[in-house]
């Protein structure tokens, strides 16, 4: 595996932001975007939290640090899982995942705002993350763009292209959860268990309070919380993107062999890399395990630049 540092801009304007990372899907930390977010010194009162959004009910999570395993404690009221948080429970970690924060706490919504609001199309809901230690994450892809905002403590990131895919050993798209990856990036990768897992490219970095993390759309990538932290995900779609989301979709259920041509044929005419790079790792998946190999390497030499064919090779052999 190679590593490489995620960028890091400082008050980029946003026609920089548009040439050098949205429009060719790079991912970039940026500073001086947010400074002016109330979120960022108010909601370190907790007293202040429990006051203005204390009863609104938020997804909360529970571990074991013994284990790992989770319990899902429901929609709990924001001033409990703060108590929870706050506690220094010695024997578990809790977490506020995935809460849309605009719509259950609206009070907290006025402490900040949208980055880059004028090329943010179909903002989806803000989501924020909050967690009382250290947690790790499964490497996964969303479909949006993401600015992940960071209002207090610090994360690590694992960013990882779509055109890793295959090395990341992605399920057969027909199957559950085919947006997750069975690799855990902050742990010792078994390469006897994912040997192609060594031609992947890492891109790494670490986002404190005030800093953005920009993640292109269909980016696998790993988050670590390294303490007790909190986050704004401001997820969103640039223009064109739920075409292709209708796109993926569609030809993910037409990976059938009777489909399989005329959807290749398609695929070949799409514009957007990232679908590219995506599909094309999940048909040589679907077909490598029907047992099909030489079907599987007649679709490298038509979706993949040449010099993946060896690489593709290794795959199937292994």
């Amino acid at each position: 595996m190679e590593k490489q540092a995620i960028p890091r801009q400082h008050q980029l304007t946003e026609d920089i932001f548009i040439k050098e990372y949205l429009e060719p899907q790079r991912p970039v930390i940026l500073t001086g975007m947010i400074d002016d977010w109330r979120a960022l010194t108010s909601w370190q009162d907790v007293n202040h939290l429990k006051e203005v959004a204390g009863t609104a009910k938020v997804p909360f999570l529970t571990s074991f640090k013994s284990d790992g395993s989770e319990e899902d404690m429901g929609d709990t009221p924001f001033s409990e899982c703060l108590d929870y948080i706050f506690s220094d429970d010695e024997e578990k970690t809790y977490y506020i995942h995935e809460a849309p924060i605009a719509l259950q706490c609206p009070h907290l919504a006025e402490d900040f705002h949208i980055v880059f609001p004028q090329i943010s199309h179909d903002v989806l809901p803000l989501m924020f993350w909050m967690g009382s230690g250290y947690r790790v994450g499964n490497v996964h892809w969303d479909y949006s763009h993401n600015f992940l905002c960071q209002v207090s403590g610090k994360k690590t990131v694992h960013l990882f292209s779509p055109f890793d895919s295959l090395w990341l050993y992605p399920p057969n798209p027909h199957e559950d959860r085919p947006h997750y990856s069975p690799i855990d990036s902050y742990a010792e990768v078994d390469l006897n268990t994912y040997p192609l897992f060594k031609n992947t490219t890492c891109w790494e970095g670490s986002i404190e309070p005030g800093e953005v993390l920009f993640m292109p759309s269909m980016w696998w990538h790993q988050v670590c919380s390294e303490g007790r932290s909190m986050a704004i995900s401001h997820f969103w779609h640039s223009p064109g993107m739920w075409d292709d989301h209708r796109r993926l979709h569609r030809y993910v259920e037409h990976l059938a062999d009777d489909a399989r041509d005329a959807t290749l044929e398609t695929l070949e005419t799409i514009v957007a890399p990232r679908l590219q790079g995506l599909l094309s790792a999940f048909f040589i998946r679907l077909v490598a395990s029907e047992g099909q190999k030489d079907e599987a390497l007649r679709l490298t030499g038509q979706l993949l630049p040449n010099e993946w064919k060896p690489i593709v090779e290794q795959y199937l052999e292994v």
